[in-house]
This record gives structure tokens, sequence and C-alpha cells, in this order.
């Protein structure tokens, strides 16, 4: 978060785009993110999946059911409680102005939700769009480092705490930089 805060302070550019040290942009990325905040001047964040090259293939489809329902999930708090919106953290892209208008990152929140949070907050200025047709390459190492089922009920929760009570549930993380072969 602290990183995302100082790369904000010292950018200068309309559109501030969050992507991780470990991800990689597919061809086309940065044209599909131009063109939907040319096309759309309400949207204020805009955010696509992880794709997790290294996993096999039954476990990058169980990414694709987590992130549908938290797709679903967004939707529900929308209709209901008007704070629907989801961001991926490595992978979303805010305008300048929105993020300075909801006072930039919220830097107490130190790892889980810090995502959720811009995008609650952002939502309140203008419209956050969550999109599978944006997706960015990432590692998989947290995942393989923690375990798939525990990362998405740690993500799950901590992503339906922020969105409905305004923090994140988990205050601390495990600092994965690596995960050995096996």
């Amino acid at each position: 978060m602290f990183a995302r805060a100082a790369g904000f302070k010292a950018s200068s550019g309309e559109l501030i785009a969050n992507v991780d040290a470990d991800t990689r942009l597919p061809t086309g990325w940065l044209d599909r993110v131009l063109e939907a905040f040319s096309i759309d001047p309400k949207l204020v964040a805009l955010s696509g999946p992880f794709i997790y090259t290294e996993l096999p293939e039954f476990f990058r489809a169980m990414v694709v059911v987590f992130y549908s329902i938290g797709y679903a999930i967004q939707w529900v708090g929308k209709l209901f409680g008007g704070t629907g919106a989801m961001l991926q953290g490595g992978n979303f892209i805010v305008r300048r102005d929105a993020l300075a208008a909801i006072g930039g990152y919220d830097t107490s929140i130190t790892f889980y939700g810090e995502d959720t949070d811009i995008a609650r907050r952002i939502s309140k200025v203008g419209r956050v769009k969550w999109t599978f047709s944006l997706p960015i390459y990432a590692s998989a190492r947290r995942l393989k480092g923690e375990g798939i089922i525990s990362m998405a009920l740690k993500y799950g929760i901590n992503y339906l705490s922020t969105a409905f009570v305004g923090r994140p549930f988990t205050k601390t993380y495990k600092d994965i930089r690596d995960v050995p072969s096996k």
C-alpha cells in the first residue's frame, strides 16, 4: 500500500495504473484501458482478473469461479446497499482526480482489502467497472505458498468485511517472496 501511495504522489498522469512487480501486461491491455476511459467519462476505476499461468488448468478454472462469485456479490451489494464495487489489487486503473477526491490510498490497510477499500470509496465518486476482458498475467506464488483454498477464504472474508463493514477482517499477512520448487 505504501508503494501505491508513493507512486500516486510522484505521478502526474490523468490515469494511475496499479500493477504489481510480478505481473505481465498482455498485448492490447493499455489500448483496452485507454479506450474504456475515453468512451465513458463517468468511469473512475477499471479492473480485471489475474491469470495464473503456472497453475494447473483445474485451479485456473477455480480462480475464474472465485472471481465470478465476487462479481455476483458486488452486484448484490450495489442493489441492496450501494456498496458494490470490485477491483483486483494488482490490475486496476483509476482516474487521478477521483483518487484524490477520496483522499488517496488508506495506508493503514497493509494488505488484505486495500483494493476493495479503494473500490468502495471511489464508487461514490463515479463508476467502477470490473471486467473479464482486462486480464493480466500474475505470479501464483501466494496461492502456492499458502494454498488455494486458504487464500480464497482469506480474500473472500476480507472482501466482504471491507465492502460491507469498511475495514478488512485480517490485519496481518504472510510475506511470500518466492516459492521453492517442489
